[in-house]
């Protein structure tokens, strides 16, 4: 029997826009080294065989040592603990990682396996289609490539259980659109085993996926991970989607045709059982001058006293485009910073606007 976890899209970055600076570092690094807590507890609890990244692991092509070594160290768990916790016996737990279109250079993972990865069952970065067999179960790789390699390597290894990151036509990014770029689906289709995939966060057929939340288009995904059971003859006898928590993302909107009063108040009531911890964004959709004149440091002060982790707020001018800005100084006066520096550049202060990002640096 052979029992494997997969997981997906963690994208840590250094500088995350959802985070604020605590203990001088980004809330959501801090966050993610709980979720990779979380997948151990449950790599050793599943008593699972392999533990695969499916990729995108990190946001950049090139992650800082700093983002390494808080990986490696995330798993550092399934050396140490023993499954009855009284021997010393260590799980064998084999972890593979393969590389996602966000990090699909030769550089990511360069002293992962070396100087900062110590993982004493093996730690393999999959950077081109490969095929491996873990107690008998053949398995095919495939990280992000062309599109001719994927179908090469899909029919070159048409039994194989296939686990990697790549796009199928059709496939919901999760804001509706669908995938136009990927592979066709009949590639995959008549397979003998599963095809289970990272790349888009919103889990759906194929799809395992995020497991954790990147930005506001994910607002609405749940965030885990699948633990897929192969029996003695290979054959899938179970799959379990089991939730990871990480912090909700609420969006909330202010039109200019409503009534501003009552809509606060709702909004504030709805959302206080759900607001503590969570990133929120406040949308105000209207003219220059009504939201000039919209209290919004109370607004933002309010969801803080509940106990929001960061409030993030944007305005999105009728037939304009949105500005945001992400740090809000609950202490400054909205229309006092479009004055002035409209003053400052001789301009009319309805088009002062393009100021408004600016406030996180006064």
């Amino acid at each position: 029997m052979v029992k494997i976890l997969l997981f997906s899209d963690l994208h840590l970055r250094v500088n995350d826009s959802l985070g604020v600076i605590r203990d001088g570092e980004n809330s959501r690094l801090q966050d993610k080294r709980k979720t990779l807590k979380q997948i151990t507890d449950i790599a050793i609890k599943e008593q699972v065989d392999l533990v695969c990244d499916l990729g995108d692991t990190y946001d950049s092509i090139n992650p800082s040592d700093k983002l390494r070594l808080l990986y490696a160290e995330g798993f550092q768990g399934l050396n140490d603990v023993s499954l009855d916790g009284m021997s010393a016996c260590i799980p064998n737990i084999k972890f593979i990682r393969v590389l996602g279109n966000h990090e699909t250079d030769g550089k990511v993972g360069a002293g992962e396996d070396t100087a900062i990865w110590t993982y004493r069952n093996g730690y393999n970065v999959i950077v081109r289609p490969q095929r491996q067999v873990l107690n008998n179960l053949e398995i095919l790789f495939i990280p992000e490539v062309s599109n001719d390699k994927v179908i090469e390597a899909l029919e070159k290894y048409p039994d194989a259980l296939v686990l990697g990151h790549f796009g199928i036509q059709g496939a919901d990014y999760g804001t509706g659109k669908k995938d136009e770029s990927g592979i066709l689906l009949k590639h995959i289709v008549n397979r003998k085993q599963p095809v289970r995939l990272g790349h888009y966060h919103k889990r759906q057929r194929h799809y395992i996926g995020a497991i954790c939340r990147a930005n506001f288009g994910d607002k609405d995904i749940t965030t885990g991970v699948t633990v897929m059971t192969f029996d003695d003859a290979n054959k899938l006898i179970d799959e379990k989607y089991i939730e990871v928590e990480d912090r909700s993302l609420i969006e909330i909107k202010f039109h200019e045709e409503s009534s501003q009063e009552k809509r606060i108040e709702n909004l504030i009531t709805a959302v206080t059982n759900m607001a503590k911890d969570a990133i929120i964004k406040l949308r105000y959709y209207g003219s220059s001058e009504w939201f000039q004149s919209q209290d919004v440091k109370s607004t933002v002060k309010q969801y803080y006293d509940i106990g929001a982790s960061k409030v993030i707020v944007d305005f999105n001018m009728l037939n304009s485009e949105v500005k945001e800005l992400e740090e809000v100084d609950t202490n400054f006066n909205f229309k006092d910073l479009i004055s002035k520096k409209a003053q400052e550049d001789k301009q009319d202060e309805s088009i002062g606007l393009k100021y408004l990002n600016k406030a996180s640096e006064l």
